[in-house]
């Protein structure tokens, strides 16, 4: 399968911030060739955009499902149930469907299609524009291990993928897809301190920004607990300690903790609301809305 990937066509069926973002990343390591990616996008914007990356732009959603067998799914949820109302009957066991469409089950998916088509979710998050984003993919019942490796390779250029259970999608939401507003709000607090103490806003935000990135690659290159770490800049009596002494007693650890979890339940919440979108047999133009944090940036 993983042969057969870099030599497929890749259709896209949507093309906004994270559906170029993986492309790029696609390109950027040669599993595909510019002209072998089929786009679809309603925005004209996005499309020219596609145009200039030397991408196969294509105005129909079944154009791009005629001509190719791996399809990349990176649309609103709103926007599912109509572009499955189009697809439904065209893809085939041949078909491997991996979307991004946030809050929508492989299960869900599956039950759209006539035939046993192969189907994998991704939940991307923001750093997949710079290439070092975290991925979470779980397979769909047609799915394989060779389905699974496939993605790994294609994706992989925009960051690592993790393969997990489906029930923790909304874990993964709530944790890799919403921390890195965690970590802007940190960064963003950081900087407003190097502010307070005396530097200028423009090198303080790099500086805290660095300094978050440094400790981050330290994290990922040795083999230590974070603890441990952290414990390496304290020193008894001096400066660390005593700010860390301050955030423990403000209760930031546990503050992040509950972030996380309020996160995930709000994600298991809006999962149910988008779910109901795809209850409406034959409904092409949904009226619910679907709050804007449970939209994949398609």
């Amino acid at each position: 399968m993983i042969d057969r990937a870099r030599n497929a066509k890749l259709g896209v069926l949507g093309f906004g911030s994270i559906g170029e973002a993986l492309v790029r990343g696609v390109l950027r390591t040669g599993r595909c060739a510019p002209s072998s990616v089929v786009i679809s996008d309603p925005d004209p914007g996005r499309r020219a955009v596609a145009a200039r990356l030397g991408l196969t732009v294509v105005t129909s959603n079944v154009a791009v499902a005629s001509s190719c067998k791996i399809i990349l799914l990176s649309v609103k949820p709103q926007t599912v149930p109509r572009l499955l109302g189009e697809l439904g009957a065209m893809l085939t066991a041949g078909h491997l469907l991996i979307s991004v469409a946030a809050g929508i089950s492989t299960e869900q998916l599956e039950r759209a299609f006539e035939a046993p088509v192969r189907v994998i979710r991704v939940m991307p998050n923001l750093p997949c524009v710079v290439g070092e984003g975290v991925m979470a993919m779980c397979l769909g019942r047609h799915a394989t291990s060779e389905d699974a490796a496939a993605v790994r390779e294609l994706l992989g250029s925009s960051g690592k993928v993790f393969q997990v259970a489906e029930h923790l999608m909304d874990a993964v939401t709530g944790f890799t897809a919403s921390g890195p507003a965690f970590v802007f709000l940190l960064i963003e607090a950081l900087a407003d301190a190097g502010v307070r103490v005396g530097f200028t806003w423009d090198e303080a935000v790099v500086m805290a920004a660095q300094t978050v990135l440094g400790s981050a690659k330290v994290v990922l290159g040795i083999e230590a607990h974070p603890a441990v770490l952290k414990n390496k800049v304290t020193s008894a009596g001096g400066t660390a300690i005593a700010g860390l002494h301050q955030l423990e007693a403000a209760g930031v650890r546990a503050a992040i903790m509950d972030a996380v979890l309020t996160a995930t339940q709000r994600s298991r919440e809006l999962g149910k609301g988008i779910g109901g979108l795809l209850a409406r047999d034959g409904d092409s133009n949904p009226t619910e809305r679907v709050p804007d944090e449970a939209v994949s940036d398609g």
